[in-house]
């Protein structure tokens, strides 16, 4: 399945709070409001859902006792991804 339908999916049924276009990948750059943070070019956004996709499942499979080596040959503790403390 694309990546971009993640977000279709995810938001389906949902009612619409100011995204006239949900699941449609943006074209154009992205500010936020009282942050410093910087949302990737449009371009570079294809690559990193892809990126991200693929961790997910690395880590998903990780979590469900699969022995899985990632291409740069680590492994993962899944504990670190999922019981992680976001707060800290």
């Amino acid at each position: 399945m694309p990546h971009f339908l993640v977000h279709q999916i995810a938001v389906d049924g949902l009612i619409r709070v100011g995204d006239r276009t949900p699941g449609a990948r943006r074209s154009g750059a992205l500010t936020t409001a009282k942050s410093d943070h910087r949302p990737p070019d449009a371009i570079q956004v294809p690559t990193y859902m892809g990126e991200l996709v693929r961790f997910v499942t690395y880590a998903l499979l990780m979590k469900n006792g699969f022995r899985v080596s990632a291409d740069d040959g680590r492994l993962l503790n899944p504990a670190a991804v999922f019981c992680a403390d976001r707060e800290r």
